[in-house]
């Protein structure tokens, strides 16, 4: 710490090598070096299996989102260390998310207006504008933040401001980070016009539809392309909208994400959309920290990311083929509670609802990026990280996303597992929604493979992996544990368990587990 922050389709011959390690070459392993021998296969054991082809991740694929406004001490000494050591993501977000909409790149400072009709999230950026200030003395410019990327061993997504900056004002900017050395080569076309800052009437006067924005865009891009790197690449901004509504809800806010969904155009000038899936943790009463009903929040949230997820994938691919899907922003969020000021922090219903995000985001080869929401310090329900005294502490999710981060990014390769006996449950929201309590993923990458599993049952279960392992050499195995679903975790992580070095494997009961082995002989 520093001071002041996871079969060949069909059995395997016996005694041969699994899909995944016949990838690597050997690796150094940390502990549990001992060989495991053939597992026998009880009764009620879920059986593990490779089903479908794998495929090479991109070097970098999940990250955080980090609104450099709002308390991030990227100012500390030893502050990107602690960010490689006690998380490792591979992406980052500059400026953020809407803050960059109001973003002055000249000062680092937002400004926002107060204008007529504004909305309710118009009124939390007017409050928020200058205790920034206090927050953060000498802000951070985009060379910085690359350097500090850099040293993260990460990349990072960069957002230009299209609302209240001039066409000239941006390309200024972009001519100022060219002659300082660094572009960006990932570029989102602002953030969440669908929405218009919720109704705002400002920002739907001037974004009133996609085709609006996106030709708008393109004048933006136009000026400032020449100042792009070759290997560039642009994204804008669709809704989702099938994430959150199965049909058109015919009026309101709904309707005009819809009719944005709607209207995207396939042009060639642009590589990826945007797409942000937060489940509607506000609508399932008593805020999503202490909800009346537990067990709705639970299945209705990983029920709408696992379909909701499958659903908007679905339409992109049909609407939008070839483009890629960046998640800029997803995750730790619930609306109602955050503008009305209730405080809300993260507990084990949010644990699983972010781990099964990354199982479902695995499973779309158009997803490239994803950036969970978000890096921040202050240990409320949007925060991977508090300050206990001077220190700086990894708290509630931020295990389990270093976890998936260190198997996924650095160029690994992905496959798909099958469980076979897996339960589907049923989401308790007001959609018919479901969901596999458990699921796995294989990824490998320099000779080690991991083992991701999501038990999303409150039983512990037995599965079966020799059909993954083969000859490999398992070297660890261990689970994040959250017993209680309802305790607090903005002080701490959920406890690690280590497992026994065995086949077949015991998960505990709402947990994520992982199980590393290389090569080696049986």
């Amino acid at each position: 710490m520093i001071s002041r922050r996871t079969l060949l389709q069909g059995a395997l011959a016996a005694g041969s090598l699994s899909l995944i390690n016949r990838i690597g070459e050997g690796s150094d392993g940390e502990n549990n070096h001992e060989p495991v021998s053939s597992e026998t296969v009880p009764a009620g054991a879920l059986v593990l299996r490779p089903t479908g082809p794998s495929r090479d991740l991109p070097k970098f694929l999940f990250g955080v989102n980090s609104p450099i406004t709002y308390d991030i001490p990227y100012e500390s000494p030893g502050f990107a260390e602690f960010i490689r050591k006690e998380l490792g993501p591979g992406y980052l977000r500059f400026p953020g998310g809407t803050v960059a909409n109001y973003y002055n790149w000249r000062t680092g400072y937002l400004e926002v207006k107060d204008t007529p009709g504004g909305s309710v999230y118009r009124k939390q950026l007017l409050r928020f504008q200058e205790p920034i200030k206090a927050l953060h003395p000498r802000p951070i410019s985009v060379p910085q933040f690359a350097r500090l990327c850099d040293d993260i061993g990460c990349d990072f997504v960069f957002l230009p401001n299209l609302e209240t900056s001039n066409i000239e004002e941006q390309t200024a900017w972009f001519a100022d980070m060219k002659a300082k050395g660094r572009v960006p080569n990932h570029i989102e076309m602002g953030n969440e016009f669908a929405i218009a800052l919720l109704n705002d009437a400002e920002t739907m006067r001037l974004f009133p539809n996609f085709t609006s924005y996106r030709d708008l865009a393109r004048k933006y891009l136009e000026a400032f392309k020449a100042y792009l790197p070759g290997d560039g690449k642009i994204a804008l901004q669709a809704d989702g909208a099938v994430f959150f509504h199965k049909d058109d809800p015919g009026s309101g806010l709904g309707h005009r994400q819809w009719r944005w969904d709607q209207d995207l155009t396939n042009d060639p000038w642009f590589q990826a959309v945007t797409y942000h899936p937060y489940a509607p943790a506000g609508s399932i009463g008593g805020g999503s920290s202490n909800p009346e009903t537990p067990d709705k929040a639970f299945t209705s949230m990983l029920a709408r990311i696992e379909e909701g997820t499958d659903r908007a994938m679905k339409f992109f691919r049909k609407k939008l083929p070839g483009k890629e899907v960046w998640v800029t922003e997803w995750g730790l969020f619930a609306g109602g509670s955050y503008f009305s000021g209730i405080p809300e922090y993260v507990n084990g219903i949010w644990v699983h609802q972010i781990t099964r995000g990354h199982f479902a985001f695995l499973r779309w080869p158009e997803i490239t990026m994803t950036n969970m929401h978000s890096i921040m310090f202050s240990g409320g329900l949007m925060n991977t990280f508090t300050r206990i005294g001077e220190e700086l502490r990894p708290i509630g999710v931020t295990g389990a996303l270093k976890w998936i981060f260190q198997a996924a990014n650095g160029g690994a390769k992905y496959q798909p597992v099958k469980v076979e006996g897996a339960i589907k449950v049923q989401g308790q929201g007001s959609w018919k929604e479901s969901f596999d309590d458990v699921v796995a993923a294989m990824l490998a990458k320099k000779g080690e493979t991991t083992l991701l599993i999501h038990n999303a049952s409150r039983e512990e279960k037995i599965l079966s992996i020799g059909q993954l392992v083969g000859k490999g050499t398992i070297r660890r195995a261990e689970a994040i544990v959250t017993a209680d679903l309802l305790e607090r975790l903005d002080r701490k992580l959920p406890p690690v368990k280590t497992l026994p070095i065995a086949r077949p494997v015991t998960v505990p009961g709402y947990s994520l587990t992982r199980v590393i082995w290389s090569l080696g002989s049986m």
